[in-house]
């Protein structure tokens, strides 16, 4: 359960950089379009990595599986994503 924050603090970390670095070479989206591309970006990464833990899970029996365990973890990536998007579009303003 402890990587629960570095799932939260993984996504503020890596979407601040990457709009920070991004967003000088194109305009600012709005925030509508924004947020679904934020959202859809923390969905993929996430369900992604808990799908590579999974397999993980399937060939060594380590570390042990919990569907909860995958959610929650699904569910900080999403809250880091958000705040990380909060925070880039009250910086462009």
């Amino acid at each position: 359960w402890f990587d629960m924050p570095m799932h939260f603090f993984f996504f503020i970390t890596w979407f601040y950089i990457a709009a920070a670095l991004l967003f000088p070479f194109f305009r600012t989206p709005s925030l509508p379009r924004y947020l679904r591309l934020s959202i859809l970006c923390a969905l993929l990464i996430g369900v992604a990595w808990e799908a590579f833990e999974l397999v993980l899970f399937v060939q060594f029996a380590f570390p042990p599986f919990h569907i909860l365990d995958s959610l929650s973890d699904v569910c900080f990536d999403l809250a880091g994503i958000l705040l990380a998007a909060y925070m880039t579009l009250r910086a462009r303003v």
